[in-house]
């Protein structure tokens, strides 16, 4: 689903440790040019809104 996003250039969705679960999902989000993809707004990626966590590289 976020590869389909016009705002995403490419995706990798990887496993990350959880000191509770064990671990969790990751995706990593390479933009396309000239875009900052956001989970709200106009062109945003609201079906992701309720299942990720942004954090800036």
């Amino acid at each position: 689903m976020l590869a389909a996003h016009p705002s995403v250039a490419d995706v990798a969705v990887v496993g990350v440790p959880d000191e509770v679960m064990g671990e969790r999902t990751c995706a990593v989000v390479v933009p396309t040019a000239g875009t900052t993809p956001t989970l709200d707004g106009p062109g945003g990626i609201p079906a992701a809104q309720e299942n990720l966590v942004v954090q800036a590289a």
